[in-house]
């Protein structure tokens, strides 16, 4: 995994908010009548990818500061917005979306928090391993108050069958922790470039396969674009972006009651 580079770093922002302005200018105006067949999944790739960049950034976070509470937030609200306004799923609302791309962001936390605290992640990258397997008043008291607000989101979004709307189409909420941990192992690995970019696009053509086959939608094609383009943009911000530091403190360098 190359070292970060601060022009290159302002590359991304720069190039993500464009294609941000760019996306929210299409599905607000007649741009959306284009009749590009693709235009909807890649929209949903950039989204979705932002979201579990989110994520994935805030678990490597050694300490939790300022931004560490206010961007996810901003990112997922912007999210769930931009979701609303595509309307991938029809009737849904703005609170629906909400619900499920907090309950994806929440899923990609969840199971590569715990991964990267393993001596097998230690294995993997010994160049960005070190965070410690704990539980401080302060880690514990940000779970429940993401699991309280999530609680409340879901109790107000729309309820069909019994069971909240948002959590239909099960499967589609697992897919991007399924890419984001891909592109994670594959980013952390000693594999040439090359080889990486070849297997960041094979665990998008995967989870989007896996994906067809469940829900049977028969736009594989289709799914292939959008999640194939949402591995590669994941993979360039974990890459170059910084979102996974290269060298993290070890347990011998961080002081005794240093926070996490």
């Amino acid at each position: 995994m190359p070292r970060q580079s601060t022009v290159i770093f302002w590359f991304l922002v720069v190039a993500t908010l464009s294609a941000d302005a760019m996306a929210a200018y299409t599905v607000t105006s007649d741009g959306k009548r284009l009749g590009l067949i693709y235009t909807l999944n890649v929209w949903s790739a950039l989204v979705l990818a932002q979201v579990s960049v989110a994520a994935i950034w805030v678990v490597f976070r050694t300490q939790s500061g300022l931004w560490s509470w206010l961007l996810p937030p901003a990112i997922l609200v912007a999210a769930s917005v931009l979701r609303a306004k595509v309307g991938l799923f029809g009737s849904w609302s703005t609170l629906d979306y909400g619900c499920r791309t907090a309950l994806q962001m929440l899923l990609t936390m969840v199971v590569i928090w715990p991964l990267v605290r393993t001596p097998l992640w230690r294995r993997w990258a010994p160049d960005v391993c070190g965070l410690k397997w704990e539980f401080s008043l302060r880690q514990m008291l940000g779970w429940t108050t993401v699991v309280a607000l999530l609680s409340a989101i879901v109790a107000r979004a729309t309820w069909t069958d019994r069971q909240p709307l948002s959590m239909s189409l099960t499967a589609g909420i697992f897919a991007p922790t399924a890419v984001s941990l891909g592109v994670v192992l594959l980013a952390t690995s000693p594999l040439p470039w090359i080889a990486r970019i070849i297997g960041y696009m094979l665990v998008g053509a995967a989870v989007a396969t896996v994906l067809n086959a469940l829900l049977d939608w028969r736009i594989t094609d289709r799914l292939l674009v959008e999640f194939i383009a949402e591995a590669l943009l994941i993979a360039a911000w974990v890459e170059w972006g910084g979102v996974i530091p290269r060298t993290l403190p070890t347990f011998e360098d961080q002081p005794v009651g240093a926070p996490s």
